[in-house]
Order: C-alpha cells, then structure tokens, then sequence
C-alpha cells in the first residue's frame, strides 16, 4: 500500500506528465501536420523538448528531496528517457503510426484522409505515452532520482 507521501509524489509526478504531455502532443501535431515531418522523426522532437521540461520540473518538484549528484542524476534521467524515446515509443508509432490505426479508423468510417491520419497519429501516441509513462515513473522512482532514505524506495 502506497504512503500518503507516495501518493502525494505520484500526483505531482501526474501533473507534471499532464503538462510535458501537452507540450509533447502540440509540438507533435505542429510538426508532423503542419511542417510536414515523418512521424517518428516529430515524436523524437517533441518528446525531447518535453522530456526537458520534465526532468527540470521532475528534479525540482516532484523528488526534490532525492537525487544523486546533478550530472549523475542528469545522465540516468536521459538515458532512461532516451530508451523511453526510441526504443518504446518510436516502436509503438512506426508499428500503429504508419497504416495500422489508419486502416482501423477507415474500416469505422473515417472516410477524410487528413482526420484519419491525425486520428491515427494522436492514438497511436496516446498507446506509446501510457506504455512510456509507466517506464519512466518506475524507472526515475527507483534510479534516478533514487532517494538516499530506503523508506522511500
């Protein structure tokens, strides 16, 4: 059973997600809809521009009180975020991003090409953000920001 301290952790942890996310998604959708970018090429932007933010907003408010020294906290949080990045997301986006939810969401009714494939896009990156969520969450708990007080892990 999680601690009320845990449980106040996750809720800032979640409303920093919220915001990075709405970063990730705008960037995403400006870039891949509007500059014309391959998906996968969009997604490793916009979620590194995002995932900036949130490791800035992740070291200073939510596990303020747990880390190692700067440079090593700031090299297990990209390292963990970079396999986030390409490994888990650019899989699920070039697997579901590149025709699979396209031919879902035709198959529904979706007739009109432009709003299947921003469909298709948004789905398939809500799919790798709940996987990469949870990833990042275990993995910047127990090892990046990883608190000195074993109580807390």
């Amino acid at each position: 059973m999680p601690s009320r301290a845990e449980k106040k952790e996750f809720g800032r942890y979640s409303i920093v997600g919220f915001v990075s996310t709405s970063i990730d998604y705008g960037l995403l959708n400006v870039l891949t809809h509007i500059v014309g970018l391959p998906l996968v090429v969009s997604n490793i932007i916009s979620t590194s521009v995002s995932s900036l933010l949130s490791y800035i907003l992740n070291r200073n408010v939510v596990f303020r009180d747990k880390a190692h020294d700067e440079l090593k906290t700031l090299v297990l949080y990209f390292a963990s975020v970079a396999i986030g990045i390409f490994v888990l997301q650019s899989a699920v986006l070039f697997v579901l991003g590149n025709g699979v939810l396209e031919g879902v969401y035709n198959s529904i009714g979706v007739k009109d090409n432009a709003l299947n494939e921003l469909l298709a896009t948004n789905t398939a990156k809500v799919i790798a953000g709940f996987g990469t969520m949870v990833w990042n969450f275990l993995v910047q708990r127990r090892f990046v920001f990883e608190s000195h007080d074993q109580s807390n892990n």
